[in-house]
């Protein structure tokens, strides 16, 4: 599926401050809440944002996804995003606790990254490469249960850019819960 040139120079506009600016966008860790950058690590081949209920039934079928493509994919930043407003930090807390991931989940409380990524639902994934560029962004699979799933647009996208070969996929249909704000 194309994307519309308006979409794209909105993504370059959006993106491209991620990683080239020092007031890069932060967000508190769910648990240290220390301040993290949201940006790629040094080494890295790209950021893989992912946005995360934990009321979610979409959003939890995809959690063991999420844990294989983390330990597939190492060589990938993996970050998930917390940003339901009526979803407590203490239950977002117990929730990520119970169903732990390989990776960093971010608070955002204000719903500021789910507006500056124009995340709609949960799970809603965006794979950013070092310099800014939008590589993927939509669905983690085609299905809201990822037991069903046909098609694996974020493990598609990844392995592409893990080969050098662009994203044939660019946008997948997000399925689940829409981000409340």
């Amino acid at each position: 599926m194309a994307l519309s040139t308006t979409f794209i120079v909105f993504c370059l506009l959006v993106f491209s401050h991620l990683n080239a600016s020092p007031s890069t966008l932060q967000l508190k860790d769910l648990y240290t809440q220390k301040y993290t950058h949201i940006q790629a690590q040094k080494g890295k081949k790209a950021l893989v944002a992912v946005f995360l209920s934990v009321r979610c039934p979409c959003s939890a079928s995809h959690l063991s996804e999420l844990r294989s493509l983390s330990k597939q994919y190492t060589d990938f930043t993996f970050l998930g995003i917390h940003s339901n407003a009526d979803e407590s930090l203490l239950e977002a807390q117990h929730y990520f606790k119970k169903n732990p991931l390989p990776f960093r989940i971010l608070r955002d409380q204000s719903s500021k990254a789910a507006n500056h990524f124009k995340a709609l639902k949960t799970p809603h994934a965006f794979v950013i490469a070092n310099d800014g560029t939008l590589l993927y962004r939509g669905g983690i699979t085609n299905s809201s249960d990822a037991s069903r799933a046909t098609t694996h647009f974020l493990n598609e996208a990844l392995t592409s850019v893990r080969q050098g070969k662009k994203v044939l996929t660019q946008h997948g249909r997000t399925l689940g819960c829409v981000i409340s704000r």
